[in-house]
C-alpha cells in the first residue's frame, strides 16, 4: 500500500513493535491493483476489512489480522447545532456500546 495510507501506517507500526522492518517488494497506492497483484500471485497485502465486500476479491483468501497495533480510530459525526432523532441516537448509542464491547478480552468474539 501507499506510504500514506491509514492501513500502511497501521501496519509498518504493527511490525515495528514486533521488531520487523519489512520492505514491500511493490508498494501501489490503490486496493484494487494491490487485489489485482495478489490475483496475478504476486505477494500478499493488506486491507481494511470493509474491502472484504468488494466483489474483486471472489478467488482471494483472507484471514484477519490481529494484533494491539491494528486498532482504527472511527468517529460519528453530525451537523454542528442539530440534536439527533431518536432513532440515531440509539444507533450512536448502540455504535459506542458495540466499540466498548470490542475493545474488552474477548468481547468481540
Amino acid at each position: 500500500m501507499d506510504r500514506q495510507s491509514s492501513v500502511r501506517t497501521l501496519i509498518d507500526r504493527a511490525f515495528e513493535s514486533i521488531g520487523h522492518y519489512p520492505v514491500p517488494a511493490y508498494e501501489v497506492t490503490y486496493m484494487s491493483t494491490a487485489v489485482g497483484m495478489v490475483k496475478a500471485g504476486l505477494g500478499v497485502t493488506s486491507l481494511p476489512s470493509s474491502a472484504l465486500e468488494v466483489s474483486e476479491l471472489s478467488g482471494v483468501r483472507s484471514r484477519v489480522l490481529s494484533h494491539p497495533a491494528l486498532m482504527r480510530k472511527i468517529v460519528v459525526a453530525q451537523k454542528s447545532g442539530r440534536s439527533l432523532s431518536p432513532a440515531a441516537q440509539a444507533f450512536v448509542k448502540s455504535l459506542v456500546a458495540m466499540s466498548r464491547s470490542l475493545m474488552t478480552p474477548n468481547g468481540g468474539e
